[in-house]
This record gives structure tokens, sequence and C-alpha cells, in this order.
């Protein structure tokens, strides 16, 4: 009797009356508040425990295997639960780190309770500067903060009880002020035990159900996918629209394909550990790619993840290939003006693949390839090799046979060994220079520029593995080359295929740079295309994104399963077994997409006031999904905007045969099989005004045309010459006192497009930077009109053109250069500009002032500048 009562004693009641009497009222405040903190809490979370285990059966299946470990006598055949909780020791709580972990995830997402308010006492102001009145409620919201991506990262509101866990698998506490789950004082240990059993019981039960395995329909054999090779995707899809989810039998293991995004999305994320490359993939990809991220699992993974996360993130990087990608599409786009001269047909898509190569070596190198020039052949023998090489490692997953043929080095396997060979010639030779500069001092001002390239961002890590660096590298480039190319050649397909969708994406392009009537030189529109006017983009942003959803760059991906599982429709998977989604067919699957899946419509993405609506990674996978999901997303956009954007802007498209079939090439990547040529031609207003000037522009007796090349004097040679023509007027309400020169004379072949009756008769100037070849026939012809030319020294005119490009437009794009002095300097001495080569654009109007000098006045900036007052008369 007295052991009974001494048990009785440890209530909290009784603990009460031993030390403060035996007021009722009291007593029953202090239990009822007790009972409310524990009862309905501790319910609560269990409750939602319960729910996650059930949508998580692996979260499930690790708790159970914990519990079992940490008791110390629980064995195989323990099935008495009063037997079990004898067993469930302080010190087996304490192992527990995984539930204890799993536990405090749910509470993260699923508070007991989701807000508490507190009342202000006195005015106050908050950290964040903002006032609280006397008498104000100021409430918490864990609900809400639990789902905080600015709190808890990108993944906020995905169910990870490793996020909790320490390295070494011991739990992590987290500050009580982001975690504010426990204001409400539930008793852990109550939902400890409680769950313990729960666990137990749950285990019990799964152990004792032994459900028949189903497997999916037999879609067919690995041959056939030999038979089907040239066309396998288009198979496939065939496949798909059978069974969402099929089978190929083949003499190993089972290939599993599937489109169902709840597939999709288990393995990828729900059971993500599950799933991964696996030694199958590894042993066929690396040697190619070695252990870069595309083809190891586990630590390695996190390992590269982790640091390329980082990278992406940074500002550095995005603003480094930013004044990359500009670059880039500007040189591309002088290429296609000078194409546009002879009428060429092009393949754009190899274009595209040299504009994108030569970005991501950059990028990834810091060194200039130059393949679209052609003027490296050694980066030109590099290329051919990895695109043979990555054909060659695609083939291995169909042929049987290439372990043997790699051994006897015969055949495929011989080929791609040879250009494995040169792949890695190039690449350790690069790194061995890149070493060696970083090597030089930091006050080598030369070099700072070129430390912002991954390589240079992992040597000052001090990573100096030439084979992890060539790993890293190599994975690197196959992620930025074939995609981004592959995709922007999809995308000028279908724009030909759609020339109102091709009309709209420039209409865009125009309103979200602000371009003026006077942008018409490449390089000048260039730094007009700013992260600003980017984010505006979201016509060209949805275009692309359909680009992506009907051609995804990266058309099927495979997993291997470790261990045996049941995806969500209810079939079985074996481990070993290859479990693929295919993007390509679940693009024009009607069950995801509706019935119009198989038509391009950019409008599918955008809500009702036009702006892009992202859709379920796991419904549209061209950038995977889940822990896996491409970190060069935004990376590839930007890319891909800025390339559109330049060209969009200054070329119209359209295929050079419209009757050709247009098909891919089997390979990783969605390459258009055979290239893709288009034909192509200045896109309005630039070639409509020359055309429409030249055949149509009527010029008058009394006309004056103020004719140069950019950045040669324009301003000031309009200013004098807009001054001597208003000499009589009123000088005190000259135009000049609030307007610019340029405001005050119209540009001939903008004002001529806009209004063709635009001259003013009582000031007949206009002024032009077109060539002396382009100008309209009427004044080429006429004995009366006047042409006024003034040239500059090219190197000052590059230094004006450098300072005007560098330090006025560079801040419409967020401050970020241009072009390197390097570059500019290059291109300028190319010839290559929005109104062709400086040296034509001269020689043009010289010849034209010694053959009729009466008509042409041909004079030097520098002249100008030595003898301002005899040129005022010699221009009056």
């Amino acid at each position: 009797m007295f052991c009974q009562l001494q048990w009785k004693k440890e209530d909290i009641l009784s603990r009460f009356l031993k030390i403060t009497g035996t007021d009722p009222k009291y007593l029953r405040d202090i239990i009822l508040n007790f009972i409310i903190a524990g009862k309905d809490t501790t319910a609560t979370t269990l409750s939602w425990f319960i729910y996650v285990l059930c949508k998580y059966p692996h979260v499930q299946e690790k708790i159970a295997q914990e519990i079992k470990e940490s008791v110390t006598h629980e064995k195989e055949n323990a099935t008495d639960v009063t037997d079990f909780a004898s067993n469930v020791s302080e010190d087996a709580l304490e192992k527990m780190q995984y539930l204890h972990a799993a536990l405090t995830e749910t509470l993260r997402l699923y508070p007991a309770v989701p807000a508490d308010t507190k009342l202000c006492f006195s005015d106050d102001t908050l950290p964040d500067g903002f006032s609280v009145n006397k008498g104000d409620t100021v409430s918490y919201l864990p609900y809400a903060m639990g789902r905080m991506k600015l709190i808890w990262g990108d993944d906020a509101e995905e169910y990870e009880p490793e996020r909790w866990l320490d390295r070494d698998g011991f739990f992590r506490h987290e500050n009580p002020f982001k975690f504010t789950a426990f204001q409400s004082s539930i008793s852990i240990t109550a939902i400890f035990l409680s769950l313990v059993f729960c666990v137990f019981i749950l285990h019990l039960l799964t152990k004792k159900v032994h459900v028949k395995k189903r497997y999916h329909p037999v879609g067919g054999t690995i041959f056939n996918h030999l038979i089907n090779f040239h066309r396998l995707h288009h198979y496939m899809t065939d496949l798909a629209g059978k069974y969402k989810t099929y089978r190929l039998v083949s003499p190993f293991r089972n290939d599993i394909f599937t489109s169902d995004p709840a597939n999709v999305e288990y393995i990828l994320k729900t059971n993500f550990e599950n799933y991964g490359k696996g030694r199958y993939s590894y042993n066929i990809l690396k040697d190619l790619f070695g252990d870069g991220i595309f083809t190891v699992d586990g630590d390695k993974w996190r390992k590269q993840r982790k640091f390329l996360s980082h990278e992406f993130s940074t500002r550095v990087l995005r603003d480094f290939s930013s004044v990359v990608f500009r670059e880039d599409a500007a040189k591309l786009a002088h290429i296609l003006s000078e194409a546009v001269k002879s009428s060429k047909i092009i393949d754009i898509q190899d274009l595209f693949m040299k504009a994108t190569l030569d970005s991501i070596f950059r990028i990834s190198f810091g060194v200039e390839l130059d393949s679209m020039c052609g003027s490296n052949d050694e980066g030109k023998k590099f290329i051919n090799a990895f695109d043979d090489a990555s054909a060659l490692t695609l083939w291995r997953f169909v042929d049987i046979l290439w372990k043997i043929k790699r051994f006897l080095n015969i055949r495929s396997e011989a080929k791609l060994r040879d250009n494995i060979k040169t792949i890695d010639e190039f690449v350790y030779k690069l790194i061995h220079r890149k070493t060696e500069q970083m090597s030089k001092p930091e006050a080598d001002l030369s070099l700072q520029w070129k430390k912002e390239d991954i390589l240079s961002r992992f040597l000052q890590i001090a990573e100096t593995d030439p084979k992890y660096l060539r790993d890293i590298i190599l994975n690197f480039i196959i992620a930025g080359k074939d995609t981004t190319s592959t995709t922007l050649s999809w995308f000028i397909y279908v724009l030909c295929k759609y020339p109102h969708v091709q009309e709209k994406v420039v209409q865009e392009i125009k309103e979200a740079t602000n371009e003026k009537q006077d942008a018409t030189d490449i390089m000048d529109f260039a730094a007009n295309v700013s992260e600003d006017a980017l984010e505006k983009m979201q016509y060209l942003h949805a275009a692309l994104t359909e680009t992506l959803r009907l051609y995804p760059a990266v058309p099927m991906n495979g997993k291997l399963c470790f261990s045996d599982d049941t995806l969500p429709d209810g079939f079985s998977v074996n481990k070993g077994d290859i479990v693929a989604y295919q993007s390509y067919a679940m693009g024009r699957m009607k069950f995801i997409w509706g019935d119009d899946a198989e038509e391009y419509k950019p409008e599918r993405w955008l809500n009702g006031d036009g702006f892009f609506r992202p859709e379920n990674p796991f419904k549209f996978t061209a950038f995977q999904a889940g822990p896996r999901i491409c970190l060069g997303k935004e990376f590839a956009y930007r890319q891909m905007k800025i390339l559109s954007a330049l060209l969009l802007r200054y070329f119209v498209f359209r295929l050079s045969d419209d009757k050709k079939t247009v098909n891919y090439r089997t390979m990783i990547s969605l390459h258009i099989d055979g290239g893709l040529h288009v034909r192509f031609w200045y896109n309005p207003p630039l070639l409509e005004s020359a055309l429409c000037m030249q055949q149509n522009f009527k010029a008058q007796p009394s006309d004056i045309f103020l004719c140069s090349a950019p950045k040669t004097g324009t301003t000031w040679r309009n200013a004098l010459t807009f001054s001597i023509m208003t000499r009589h007027d009123d000088f005190t309400n000259s135009p000049l006192l609030n307007k610019l020169p340029h405001e005050c004379i119209p540009c001939l072949e903008l004002a001529f497009l806009s209004n063709p009756e635009f001259v003013d008769a009582e000031l007949p100037l206009l002024s032009t930077h077109l060539p002396y070849t382009l100008l309209p026939k009427s004044i080429l012809e006429s004995d009366n009109c006047k042409i006024i030319y003034i040239c500059r020294e090219p190197k000052d005119t590059f230094v004006s053109w450098w300072y005007f490009t560098q330090t006025i437009k560079a801040k419409l794009s967020s401050k970020v250069s241009l072009v390197t002095p390097d570059h500019a300097f290059k291109w300028f001495f190319q010839g290559k500009s929005g109104y062709g080569p400086y040296w034509d654009h001269i020689l043009g109007y010289w010849k034209a002032s010694v053959e009729r000098p009466e008509r042409v006045f041909f004079f030097k900036y520098e002249d100008l500048k030595e003898d301002t007052l005899g040129y005022v008369k010699k221009l009056g």
C-alpha cells in the first residue's frame, strides 16, 4: 500500500500540493493550462507525423531501422508491445537521432500552434525599423515561417529530416527564433515515446503484409531500341501513349520508362536516395566524363554540387557570364550581317554550337576559343572530338558488346579512345596554362579579369588535381554547350514555322529594351539588353520554355534503382533496374498537357497578366527536378534570352526549304539531324528603311545631308551646321539651348520609315550613318543636293566608341562592362560594325568628294579642331 502511494505522489498535482498548499482555484488553473499545453499539441503533431510517414515510406523505413538498432534487445521476432516498451530506455531514446530530426521536421512544416500573438505594452520600434504602438498585437507565424525560402532555403517546402542532422548523423539544433514550434511548450519526450510505439506497430504491420509483386507492361526488348535507334524518341513516345510506364526487357535487367509525373517525382525527389547514376551508368560514362557531377553519386556528387551551387549563386559569375554572352551574341550578329550581304544560306545550329562553345570556354577556362571565326585549329579539333565522343558514349547504352570492343580496342571503342585522347591533350594543356597564370603575383592587373572563370575559381580554393579539374570542366561543358545551342536551334525552327510568334517576340524585345529610334548599332543595342530588360521579356521566356517542352535538350534521363521498390502507380522495381523518365514523350502527352499537347503555344506559360507562370517540375522535366535540379537553369535562360534578343532584333529567319522534314539525331542531346539551314535578312525597321529609302526617297535640290560613321565628331558637326543654317533667327530661342543636335536634325533612315513626308522644307538638314553606296538613288544621282562628311583618326574613333559604350551604355546593363578592350579593338579593326567597316565608310565618301567636290565636302575632325573658324566659314 505504501509503495502504491509513493508512485501516486509523482504526478504534477501531488508535487504542487507538497510545495504550494491547497488552494483549489490555483491548482485548477495550473492543471488546466498544463493539459491544454500537452494534450492537443502532442496529438496534433503525432497525427501530422503519421501523415508524412505515409507520404514518405522511405522515411518510415529509416526510422523503424533506427529504432531496432537503438533498442538493445530488439529481435526480429519481438512482437509483444509490452516487452518492447520495457527496452525503450533513456539511452535508447538518445540514440534515435533520425527520429528526432524527422519529428522536428514535421513540427517545422506543421507546427502544433501555427500562429501566436503578443500585446505591445508600450510604443516600440522593431529591428526592421517599423514602429509598433502601445496596444497593438504582434503575431509571429510558425506555419508560414516553416515555408519561407528566405529562412530555410529553396527546399523550404520539402520534407527533409536530413536538414536537422550534421555530417555524423547527430541532431543539430536551429535558432529558436527561426524554428518557433516550442513556444507552445510541447513535450518532446511524450511525442518521442508515442512515436516509437506507433512506428514499431506500423513496422510490425507492414512486415506481416506480403503483396505479390506486379510489374509494368512489357513494351518490347532492348533490341527494339537498336532497331528504332534512328527514330528512338518517336518510338518511345508511341509506347508512352499506350502505357504511362512500361518496361523493355534486356538480358540482365529491366529498363523501365515512365511519363507519369507521380513516378517522376518519386524517383527524383521522394525516394531520391534509392535512385542514382549507379555503377552501370558510371561505367559507361566515366571514360569521357570521369568523376564529374553527371556521373557520380553520394559524397562526390554532394561536394561538387555544393561548390557549383555556390558559384552559380554568386554575382561574380552572373556578371562575368552576362558580359561573355553579350560579346559572343554581338559577334554572332556581326557574322550574320556579313552573310546577309551575300544572301547565304547558313546552318544556324552550327553557329549556335560554336557561339555557346566559345561562351562556355571563356566561362570555364577564361580562354578565347574563337570557334565562330574558325581561327583556332586546335579548338576545332577538340570540338569534333568532343561531339564524336559524346555520340559514341551514348551508343554504349544500347551496344551490349561495348566492353569487349573496349578490351580489344576495335571499332567504336577504338574511335572513342582516340577522341578522348584528343580531348585530354587539349584540356590538360589549358589547365597547365591556367595554373601557371594563377601562380603569378596578384599585382599583375592584366590577369585580374581572367580570374573570374570556373577553373580559376577552383584553383583559388587550392584544388589543383588536374584529373579532378578535367572532370569538373568537361561536365560543365556538356551541361552548357550542347543543351543551350540545341534549344536555340529548335527555337529558331519553331519561329520559322510560326512567324506570328517571331513577330510578337521581336515587338516585346523592342519594348523591353526601351529602344529608341536611333538604336541601329548592334553593340549599342547589346548594352540595352540589361538584367531589367531580360526580366521584362516574359513572352520570350514563355516561347523558349514551350520549345523546351516539345524539344527538351536532354530527351531522356535514367536512374539506377539501388534496392527493391514500388512506384506510386503500384508496380514494382527490382534492385538493378534502370528507371528513366522521358522528357520528350512527356511534352507530347495529352493526359499531362491537354488535347493541344502537340501544339506549340507559348501562351500556355503566361497568366492573365502576361507574366510567366512556372509549371510543376515533375511535369516539365527539361531541367530535371528534386535535389539534382539543373544548377544552370537561370544561367541557360539568360544566355538564350540575350542571344535571341540580339539576333531577332536585327534579323528575320525562315527555313531554307519549307518542304524538308526537320528531324533529330539520336544523341545525348536532341541535335537537329544535318543542322538547321535558314535564310535570313535584316529585320524591320532596318531592312525596310534601307530598301524603302533607296527606291522611294526623293532628294530635293536644297537638301543637305550630314554623313559620318558613328563617333567621328557627328555631334559637333551637326551643332555647327544647324547653327549656320539658323543664324538669321533669334539665337535666344535656338532649339540647341534645350535640345541635343541629334534631336534638332532628323536621322534619314529612321525618320523616313516612320513618316515618308517628314522633310522640313524650311530647314532641309538630314543626318545619316549609312555608307555612301547605301544612300538613296535620288541622292547619288542628284546634281544639286549637298553632302557634308566628317571623318576622324581611327584610333580616336575607336576610343570614343569605347568610352561611349562602356561609360554611357553600360549603365543600362547594371554597370557591367560590355566587352573587353582586346575584343573591342579586334572587332573594330576587323570591320565589325553596324554600318560596315570603318575604312570602307571613309573611302566611299572620299572617292565621291574627289569625283564631285562641288557636291561632297569631305573634312577631318582634327582639322576642324585645329581651325574651327576657318571650317565654319567653309561650311557656311
